[in-house]
């Protein structure tokens, strides 16, 4: 049997890690962490770690860090997912070759983990706090947007406003990629600028068009199921455009970047995912992505633990 990827978010660890502490007591929390790392020692699954993991375990306190860092450690046994840039460029890639070429677009699991070898850099905190500010200022205007054109109560507009969102977003994310002369490494260094209409890549196009004058095959990319099959695309684009719809009155969280992006990265290649309520619900209950990525979702909430217990139980038995 394979190993079954298992990615806790950052919420779940600091659960574990505070249970640890004392901080907080939940017997059913040390019991996860325990059979997580029955089964990690046991090669039935991977609970891996993401450069995500380490950024948010950066900005709690000391004696805490030391603590999710140790967990995070005994739980990953250092492997590692590859950064989300890397995830883009090599699912857009195959999309593109794909679409162009008529090759087949499968993905693989062994894609998702870091190759030490290649040196691939993680992005600075700096970067990604600049990219957070850039996806702030659109998410405000689409916020706006949204909440002037759609009227609660009535279904259609909202699928109207859904279906409308979706399609912008899958155009920002994807804005650039197929407007440079080296698409290998360009989406995934600026993928988040997309959200800045009008941002300094626009004028990208110019060199794009010496090869595609009329932007036929531009267009008719954008417009193909090549495009919208791309899983971080496809996940990232669903996701910001059901919170849009369906959470119009919810203020925007600090964490709302960071969490798209996780989502986007990790849940087309998991087996069980492990998250918040808020993001379970939008998932399973709006888009019903745990079908379409075969993923098992779960929130860290005390009432869903023992839900949890039982899959991982589940696993001990092969």
């Amino acid at each position: 049997m394979d190993k079954k990827i298992v990615y806790l978010d950052q919420n779940v660890l600091s659960f574990i890690a505070k249970v640890k502490l004392g901080q907080i007591k939940e017997e059913r929390v040390e019991r996860l962490f325990q059979r997580l790392e029955t089964l990690v020692k046991g090669g039935k699954i991977i609970c891996p770690e993401s450069v995500f993991h380490r950024i948010e375990s950066g900005l709690g306190s000391d004696i805490l860090k030391v603590k999710l860092l140790d967990t995070l450690q005994r739980l990953s046994q250092d492997v590692s997912l590859r950064d989300w840039r890397g995830l883009v460029d090599v699912q857009m890639q195959r999309a593109v070759e794909g679409f162009f070429g008529g090759s087949p677009s499968v993905l693989s699991r062994s894609e998702a983990f870091h190759d030490k070898t290649t040196g691939e850099d993680v992005l600075p905190l700096q970067e990604l706090e600049r990219l957070k500010r850039l996806y702030k200022e659109r998410w405000e205007g689409l916020r706006k947007e949204a909440m002037e054109g759609y009227q609660r109560g009535l279904p259609e507009l909202t699928n109207k406003l859904f279906r409308q969102q979706r399609g912008r977003e899958r155009q920002a994310l994807v804005r650039g990629y197929l407007l440079q002369e080296d698409r290998g490494p360009c989406l995934s260094t600026y993928i988040m600028e997309a959200y800045h209409l009008g941002g300094p890549r626009r004028n990208g196009l110019e060199g794009y068009k010496t090869r595609d004058p009329e932007l036929k095959r531009l267009a008719s990319f954008m417009d193909s199921g090549w495009l919208k099959a791309v899983p971080f695309v496809d996940v990232v684009s669903s996701l910001n455009a059901a919170i849009l719809v369906y959470e119009e009155a919810r203020e925007p969280e600090e964490g709302d970047f960071y969490d798209s992006l996780i989502v986007g990265t990790v849940l087309p290649y998991c087996d069980i995912l492990v998250t918040d309520n808020f993001l379970k619900g939008i998932l399973v209950k709006r888009l019903g992505f745990h079908v379409k990525y075969h993923v098992e979702v779960f929130s860290g909430k005390s009432s869903e633990l023992e839900g949890l217990l039982a899959c991982l139980e589940g696993l001990m038995v092969f």
